[in-house]
């Protein structure tokens, strides 16, 4: 079983407004449809749900009750962009049905876990490929929290135990074929490349990287890709780690 996160940064265009990278979703669809094992696919907001954040000043990831009107707005521009990446997952003839994170996960403030896992379970039983993107989960208390992506992917491939987590983003890969690194390392050489966690809601490349290690430490391969390149996700799967890099346990 394998759990894939496609980013935001792929699927939309992070300058304009709701705008799909319509042939990234294709090249994604094209290849994942000729694997043969269990699969998990989960995707970010891009242009989506990012901007929105700073709009309505929710950046810590936390939003009270009262804005009740806010989730219910920001929630349908993401769900425009979950009826893309369905439509184009489905145009490829893949089995696939979208569940909301909602219905998944639960929050107390920060703090994010699972409520059941079963339903997914059920669903790769019978051959059907689930589809999560981040969104708003509902606080015990009350407001709602903020369900990253990338911690969703990481939380998923730990409770389901899958062999293989793959992250794919829009850059460059971190080190260089097959380089592997530790975040402590990361912190120190791509300065530049976490910088930007103030200004993500999902605190950007710094909050992959804490969910893919968290993955890693619990024995599954994990890995970030550059989902621009040529069957990267293919060649991944497998067994080519050309272009990409792996997280291990520290």
């Amino acid at each position: 079983m394998i759990v894939i996160k496609i980013g935001g940064s792929l699927l939309t265009n992070k300058a304009v407004y709701r705008s799909v990278k319509i042939e990234n979703l294709r090249r994604f669809a094209m290849q994942i449809k000729s694997v043969r094992e269990p699969m998990v696919v989960v995707h970010g907001t891009g242009s989506f749900g990012k901007p929105q954040a700073q709009m309505y000043h929710y950046m810590d990831g936390l939003i009270a009750a009262e804005q009740y009107e806010v989730v219910a707005k920001v929630e349908g521009d993401l769900d425009k962009l979950r009826g893309h990446v369905m439509d184009c997952l489905r145009d490829f003839s893949l089995p696939v049905i979208s569940i909301n994170v909602a219905s998944l996960f639960k929050a107390n403030n920060q703090e994010i876990d699972a409520l059941s896992l079963e339903c997914i379970e059920r669903l790769l039983k019978n051959g059907i490929f689930p589809v999560i993107s981040g969104g708003f989960v509902p606080n015990i208390n009350s407001g709602f929290t903020v369900c990253s992506s990338d911690y969703i992917a990481a939380l998923l491939a730990v409770r389901l135990k899958v062999r293989m987590l793959i992250y794919a983003t829009d850059r460059e890969i971190l080190t260089g074929s097959g380089a592997v690194e530790r975040l402590s390392e990361i912190d120190l050489r791509y300065d530049d490349w976490i910088q930007d966690a103030d200004n993500d809601v999902s605190r950007g490349l710094r909050g992959k990287l804490e969910a893919g290690f968290m993955a890693a430490n619990s024995g599954i391969d994990t890995f970030v890709i550059n989902g621009n390149l040529s069957n990267c996700y293919l060649n991944l799967l497998q067994g080519t780690a050309t272009g990409s890099t792996k997280l291990y346990p520290a």
